[in-house]
């Protein structure tokens, strides 16, 4: 698939294997997107944009693809992306907090000037990669076994299948790196995504 939403879930791949060089080629047709693709896979090219930038040393272009990548998400309110990359991003938003406090409805979290700044509280270890983001229906799942309900009962609430319950929960799993239900609901909630 040589879509633009294909290129930037290999461009995420590249860098999660730690090929900057591989993930700047694959961002070319990532980056070439049009205005007819879907905001997030936009954001998503931008963000991956900035992050090679910023790590090739690069930070005028790192600047100025995470502003883009900002204001396209600013449009919908797109926050996941911004979740799954808070990695590299805390740490330069805690470096630009007047970049943070303009886009503050995307990050909640975000450092202000009169907030001391610490770090996530989180050992490092407990650093979650996620190359592909869950669906929503992934993440309503997550939240119904967050309050404890089991499979029957989640599938009730949810007017689906138990079967399609299970497939939801194996995706997850996958997606976030988890061998079980609860610790799939901990990372979930480590990237704030429920």
């Amino acid at each position: 698939d040589s879509s633009p939403e294909a290129a930037a879930t290999l461009v995420h791949a590249w860098l999660a294997a730690g090929d900057g060089k591989n993930a700047r080629l694959a961002l070319a047709s990532a980056l070439a997107a049009r205005s007819g693709e879907p905001e997030r896979v936009r954001v998503q090219a931008c963000l991956a944009d900035a992050r090679l930038s910023y790590y090739s040393g690069d930070r005028a272009r790192g600047c100025r693809s995470l502003v883009h990548a900002l204001r396209l998400a600013e449009r919908e309110q797109l926050r996941l992306p911004f979740v799954l990359e808070q990695g590299w991003i805390g740490p330069v938003l805690r470096r630009d907090p007047e970049l943070a406090s303009i886009h503050r409805r995307l990050f909640p979290s975000a450092p202000r000037h009169d907030q001391p700044q610490g770090g996530s509280g989180l050992p490092p270890e407990a650093t979650v990669l996620v190359v592909e983001p869950p669906t929503e229906r992934e993440l309503e799942v997550l939240r119904h076994v967050s309050g404890m309900l089991n499979t029957a009962e989640i599938a009730s609430e949810m007017c689906i299948s138990i079967n399609t319950v299970k497939a939801h929960l194996k995706s997850s799993y996958r997606k976030l790196a988890a061998s079980h239900r609860g610790e799939a609901v901990r990372r979930a909630r480590q990237l704030n995504l429920i």
